[in-house]
């Protein structure tokens, strides 16, 4: 924790902004160390002079700093504490300012060494004017500093004082992220188009301690989106979050913090195996930010996309120009982490220190993403791509993976990029034409391949691997190459040596969706699919219409795949996750809203969620707001699909309301 002496507090208060700041230091220190509060009306800054209270509070529970109920302050860092005491207790004592003295205590703040603060209160106590008379000093503020490390750390930010390594205040920690850029990126632009997301979070703040996650691209965009959230709630739970949370970067640093008498909001921002559920137990909120390459676990949000108009309205109020505005939210296509990057190179700073002296085989590893190291068949996929034996490569890899902020990581068996868009946005401009043939090439024959697990029947797939029934490559690596073709598609001016890479998404997904293929290429794909849609929308649905006219359609089969998903799962939900991500764009909606009626036709018996009429259903919920889809366009799109498939148009009226 961040020692420090009253010595430092009373220093602190002959700096000119002393009085201004004290009322703000107190108000976080009361949201990080009591419930909720009731009332909280502690002005800072200039408001500090107003006439009236310095500040209101009411409370449900006190502590050693504060009393329960309703209490009023009075704050003051002049010299001679007692004198000023006297004249703010005689002048609340005769205007009271419409508070009710008999149910108020009277409390009275200073940042100086008060000595005769005991002997005074309890001479005013026995007045019984006020229901109680309290009073702070330096002594006490330290004391309190103790129990209240997110606040801490912003004060030793304030006054000079540096915080321990391994934890940092979510407040500095979101200065730092939001000042690298040019302009300073505005909490409303993290949140954009995210409210429900952040209603979640907040309703998760205010609810009994447990364990959330949220998952961004990226770690940072996740931690972002809480900090940017807790800035623009309207709601105490925002201030009182960013008194309470730590962003905590090692392993050591966690297991002190979690023994933390008062409750904190712990965010866990390094790779380990410390379980959440201790520091839960204990009364902390504990937060995971998650990339997108990493596996959900337990309760939490997923972040969309931010939404266009949210997006260009907060960069118009960053500063942007409006033709600035469109240049950004189109070529980064509204992706947080890719326009930060746009917008830091904006400001001029260089690239990362790992980029300068980055070796030629990790500039082709951004094509892969990530990859299981014993895996062979992952291997010899890296070494065709590279053109260099693996032992050297994992050289290569060992050497960056030791250097400050790395770009890459390794947990247990899997490599895999911290942020493979901020590596993309880095590296790709490196990458030359023949990396990017040799990429096409294996992209191919990785998600080409038919899976042998569906050889078996459905009731033994789940012995696959036992009985030598998977694909050889390993599902990072699938899901890293499919991530890598999204990056493509969406960014493709960022490969400016490597020209191909622009048309290389569509080629690959096409191929790998070939005629011929059988219900078995869908069942394979399943969870890379919605990451192949973002790439190539249009090659994967021509690949659904195609297989959709076929005679008989593999998706009779498909869908008939059902079971017991414990052991045969639904290998036609990836299908759907992907077409209902594609709804997303007004440019598909229209399109996938006729798919989905067609694939109805093959609905499955089973009664879990993943069916073709709840995915349609779930287009025309008047309740869900698609980011890109007007309600006027979603309306027409009914009425054209009532005319064409009655039938599904006319399940879907019980629902729509226009």
């Amino acid at each position: 924790m961040i020692p420090f002496d009253s010595s430092e507090i009373v220093n602190w208060a002959d700096q000119p902004d002393a009085h201004h700041v004290l009322p703000e230091l107190v108000r976080r220190l009361i949201l990080a160390t009591a419930p909720l509060p009731e009332l909280l009306d502690m002005p800072s800054g200039s408001s500090v002079r107003m006439p009236g209270w310095d500040g209101l509070l009411s409370v449900s529970e006190g502590n050693p700093w504060l009393p329960a109920g309703a209490s009023a302050w009075e704050f003051s860092c002049e010299k001679g504490p007692k004198g000023k005491a006297d004249r703010d207790y005689e002048k609340r004592k005769k205007n009271p300012q419409g508070e009710i003295p008999s149910q108020t205590t009277f409390v009275f703040a200073t940042a100086r060494r008060f000595r005769g603060k005991k002997a005074l209160m309890n001479n005013r106590r026995q007045e019984g004017y006020w229901a109680d008379v309290r009073a702070l000093d330096a002594d006490d503020i330290v004391a309190w500093l103790e129990q209240a490390p997110a606040v801490a750390g912003w004060f030793a930010r304030l006054i000079g004082k540096l915080p321990e390594t391994g934890v940092v205040p979510l407040d500095e920690w979101w200065e730092n992220w939001s000042s690298a850029t040019q302009p300073k990126i505005i909490p409303e632009l993290v949140i954009a188009g995210r409210g429900r997301e952040a209603d979640a979070l907040g309703e998760w703040i205010k609810g009994t301690p447990g364990h959330w996650y949220v998952q961004g691209d990226t770690r940072e965009e996740a931690i972002a989106f809480l900090a940017g959230a807790a800035h623009c709630a309207a709601e105490h739970w925002g201030t009182a979050l960013l008194a309470r949370a730590l962003v905590v970067k090692t392993e050591d640093a966690w297991r002190s913090l979690e023994r933390h008498a008062f409750p904190l909001t712990l965010v866990r921002d390094f790779i380990g195996g410390v379980s959440p559920q201790t520091a839960v137990s204990r009364g902390h909120h504990v937060l995971t930010p998650l990339d997108a390459s990493q596996d959900p676990q337990g309760n939490g949000r997923t972040l969309p996309r931010l939404g266009r108009d949210d997006t260009s309205a907060a960069l118009a109020k960053m500063g942007l120009p409006e033709s600035k505005v469109n240049d950004l939210t189109g070529k980064t296509a509204r992706r947080l982490p890719v326009l930060r990057r746009f917008l830091i190179e904006e400001a001029g700073f260089p690239e990362p220190d790992w980029a300068v002296s980055a070796p030629s085989s990790l500039t082709a590893l951004v094509l892969i993403g990530q990859w299981e190291e014993d895996n062979e068949s992952d291997q010899e996929i890296i070494e065709n791509l590279i053109g260099k034996p693996f032992a050297e490569i994992e050289e290569d890899l060992a050497a960056v993976a030791g250097i400050p902020d790395s770009p890459v990581v390794k947990v247990e068996r899997r490599w895999r990029f911290t942020s493979h868009e901020e590596a993309w946005n880095i590296l790709a401009p490196r990458l030359t034409q023949t990396q990017a043939a040799r990429f096409k090439e294996l992209a191919v024959t990785v998600l080409g391949q038919v899976s042998p697990t569906f050889e078996l029947p459905p009731g033994e797939r789940y012995m696959a691997s036992v009985l030598g029934k998977s694909l050889p490559h390993s599902s990072t690596l699938r899901e890293g190459i499919a991530r890598t073709l999204a990056l493509m598609g969406v960014y493709p001016e960022r490969a400016k040596n490597a020209d191909s890479v622009r048309h290389l998404p569509l080629q690959v997904v096409r191929e790998a969706l070939s005629d011929g293929n059988g219900w078995q290429i869908w069942a394979t794909l399943d969870r890379d699919l919605a990451t192949l849609a973002e790439a190539a929308p249009d090659a994967v649905l021509d690949a659904v219409e195609r297989d959709l006219s076929a005679n008989p359609s593999p998706f009779k089969e498909l869908f008939g795949q059902g079971g017991d998903p414990l052991f045969v799962g639904t290998p036609h939900a990836g299908l759907l996750w992907a077409l209902e991500r594609m709804a997303w764009s007004a440019d598909h909606f229209s399109r996938v809203a006729m798919i989905l009626a067609r694939l109805a036709e093959y609905e499955p018996e089973s009664n879990n969620g993943n069916r073709p009429t709840e995915s349609l259903r779930s287009l025309f919920l008047p309740w869900i707001r698609f980011s890109d889809t007007p309600d006027s366009h979603r309306l027409e799109t009914l009425k054209a699909l009532a005319g064409r498939y009655p039938q599904a148009g006319w399940n879907l009226l019980p629902i729509t309301i226009w």
